[in-house]
C-alpha cells in the first residue's frame, strides 16, 4: 500500500465528506482532491492537493496541476503542472488568497490527523508480506 492516499479512500463506509469544488474568478470550476500520507511513522505534515477542471455536469475531469501544502506552516512545495495551457501560478495564488481561509485550514488539519490515525489502525499495510509472514510463524 502506498502511504499517500486520497482522503476519500480512508473514510469508513458510513462516513462522507463533501468534495471540494471552488469557482475561480473567471468562472472555471475546479475540483480539488486531498491526499495525505497515512504512514504513522512518517513525520510529514503535508496535504497533496490535486486540481482538476470539471464541466458543468461534474463529469469530465482534466488534471491541471498539484502541489503540497504544509498543514502547519501553510507553505507550498512540490508544484507539478500537468496542463501547460493553464495559468497554474495564477490559479494557485487565487486559491491561497481567496479560498484558503480558517475553515479550510481546519479541514486540512483534521483530515491530516485522521489520515495518521487511519495509518495507526492499519499499520500492517506498511509491512512487507515477508515481514508479516515472519511475524506469524
Amino acid at each position: 500500500m502506498k502511504s499517500v492516499m486520497s482522503y476519500y479512500k480512508i473514510l469508513e463506509k458510513d462516513q462522507t465528506v463533501k468534495p471540494m469544488v471552488v469557482k475561480l474568478i473567471d468562472g472555471e470550476r475546479i475540483l480539488i482532491d486531498e491526499a495525505y500520507c497515512s504512514n504513522p511513522t512518517c513525520p510529514c505534515t503535508d496535504v497533496l492537493l490535486r486540481f482538476y477542471k470539471i464541466d458543468e455536469d461534474n463529469q469530465d475531469m482534466n488534471k491541471l496541476f498539484s502541489f503540497s501544502l504544509d498543514v502547519r506552516t501553510w507553505k507550498i512545495s512540490d508544484k507539478k503542472i500537468y496542463n501547460k495551457e493553464i495559468k497554474a501560478k495564477q490559479i494557485i495564488d487565487e486559491f491561497v488568497d481567496y479560498h484558503l481561509d480558517d475553515e479550510l485550514k481546519n479541514r486540512f488539519g483534521l483530515h491530516w490527523a485522521q489520515s495518521k490515525e487511519y495509518g495507526q489502525n492499519h499499520y500492517l499495510d506498511y509491512l512487507s508480506k515477508s515481514t508479516i509472514d515472519e511475524l506469524e510463524s
